[in-house]
């Protein structure tokens, strides 16, 4: 019986290693979907300011045009100062300077506000550079990190499917289906070692007297509340185990 409780143990360890690697390959593929997620979002906002930022210096060259527009006009009107007979011309003229200064303040103070607007943008978008480099850098380093960890899993899955199936080949059929019965019900965890009189899954007391076959292990016990396998382990097995 001690082999046979030996045997269950190993198998619930087995299954549990690659359990925790099918695991670890769904963690990282779920993370590097929601990295790529968050990164297409801030690539949509930085997209956006980009396109905010050429709006912005359009509307700036648009407005350099027109001021350079009316000050060659001022500066036609003055050359015509020369040429003026009559003081009608030279008032009609002097109304169109005035009326030129106060476009061109007009339009000089819209510049400066659109280049104001420009720089308030282009700080924006070099933040948000940052920031998405800065992301995108700890993203990278925490997929690294899962991956090198998943490798290490991976490397010895092999190993862990062949002896999964060398131990499942030497434990007796009906109990290898009630194993595979328990686990199904109870998240993969069909075995659950006793260390201080307590079932190690469901922590619900063991009675004395099977807590006591269970230290000879001479007899195959079950939780009478979560119905697990129940092995005893001494304090260095608990502690392997809480590893």
């Amino acid at each position: 019986m001690k082999d046979t409780l030996a045997l269950l143990v190993e198998l619930q360890r087995l299954d549990d290693e690659l359990r925790e690697t099918r695991e670890a390959r769904a963690t990282l593929e779920k993370l590097r979907a929601e990295n790529a997620e968050s990164l297409q979002v801030f690539e949509g906002i930085l997209k956006e300011r980009a396109l905010r930022i050429a709006e912005t210096r359009e509307f700036c060259e648009e407005k350099e045009n027109e001021l350079k527009s009316i000050e060659d006009d001022n500066r036609r009107g003055r050359a015509r100062l020369g040429t003026i007979s009559s003081q009608r011309e030279l008032t009609a003229l002097n109304k169109e300077l005035e009326t030129a200064r106060r476009n061109n303040q007009k339009r000089t103070e819209e510049l400066v506000k659109l280049l104001g607007e420009l720089e308030e943008v282009e700080t924006d978008h070099r933040k948000k550079l940052a920031e998405r480099d800065a992301l995108a850098g700890q993203m990278k380093a925490l997929e690294d990190e899962l991956a090198e960890r998943l490798a290490a899993k991976e490397a010895s899955a092999s190993q862990h499917n062949a002896r999964r199936a060398e131990v499942r080949e030497r434990i007796e059929k009906p109990l290898l289906a009630r194993y595979d019965r328990i686990s199904r019900g109870r998240n993969g965890l069909a075995v659950a070692q006793v260390l201080t009189g307590n079932c190690g899954a469901c922590n619900m007391a063991v009675p004395p007297q099977v807590y006591i076959r269970l230290q000879k292990g001479e007899s195959l016990e079950a939780c009478n509340n979560c119905q697990r396998l129940l092995v005893f382990a001494d304090s260095g097995d608990a502690e392997a185990a809480a590893e």
